[in-house]
């Protein structure tokens, strides 16, 4: 699909909504700029899931916006309930 847009006076472009909406780019997604000979290309910058599996545990790859969070007392009140101490 070829569409044809135009860059203002302050070097913006728009890309139309349909484009938007099918590859999910709304306000403040981020895209990369390739250059390749004569040619610019837009490719989204999706980021990486936080969690990814790895044999069968989930590992948290993100960043922390905080200090580390600390369930172990909740973990144990779970663990309490399951193994039926009141």
């Amino acid at each position: 699909m070829a569409l044809e847009i135009t860059i203002d006076a302050s070097g913006r472009l728009v890309i139309p909504k349909r484009v938007r909406n099918r590859l999910r780019l709304g306000a403040g997604s981020r895209l990369k700029l390739l250059e390749q000979e004569d040619r610019i290309v837009l490719v989204p910058a999706h980021d990486e899931p936080a969690t990814v599996e790895e044999r069968g545990l989930l590992v948290f790859r993100g960043r922390l916006t905080g200090p580390l969070p600390d369930h172990r007392d909740l973990r144990e009140e779970r663990l309490g309930r399951l193994s039926g101490e009141p």
